[in-house]
């Protein structure tokens, strides 16, 4: 029988991402399940052309990032999450598809909810597919949020 117990969802912020959150919310709902929402940032190591100090500090600009991104992330989870449901948020550094997997393998999620912006061709080519990525390697189901013909 399929059980959820905790749920997984990652948000870039889109549109689209958050119509995957408002699912995820409902399933959590539904199941009596937890909820993680999380948000990916690529950390800034370096500036990829010399400028005018090519050995600055980036951490500054990381921590930033990192801030913005958790206020981001908590005013998504009061806007859109139900008051019933048991959430947490995390904010982590890296690639995208490997840190939803290790937050996906250390929390024990039964079930990942995540958006797919459904790009092909060239677009596909050069940004990949962090969902592709995430449903080839994931360790339990995966529900896609895929946009509407509508463009919704």
């Amino acid at each position: 029988m399929f059980t959820v117990k905790k749920i997984l969802c990652p948000t870039d912020f889109s549109e689209l991402s958050l119509k995957a959150v408002e699912a995820a919310n409902r399933l959590a709902r539904m199941f009596h399940a937890e909820l993680i929402v999380t948000h990916v940032l690529m950390p800034v190591n370096r500036l990829p052309y010399p400028g005018p100090n090519p050995n600055m500090d980036l951490s500054e600009v990381n921590r930033d990032l990192m801030d913005h991104a958790r206020k981001s992330l908590d005013k998504i989870i009061r806007e859109k999450i139900s008051s019933e449901v048991l959430v947490q948020g995390f904010v982590l550094q890296g690639l995208a598809s490997e840190e939803i997997i290790k937050l996906t393998e250390t929390e024990g999620v039964n079930l990942i909810v995540i958006s797919t912006h459904g790009l092909s061709g060239w677009r596909r080519f050069i940004f990949g597919s962090v969902t592709e990525k995430v449903l080839k390697q994931a360790p339990c189901s995966v529900l896609t949020i895929q946009r509407t013909a509508d463009g919704q």
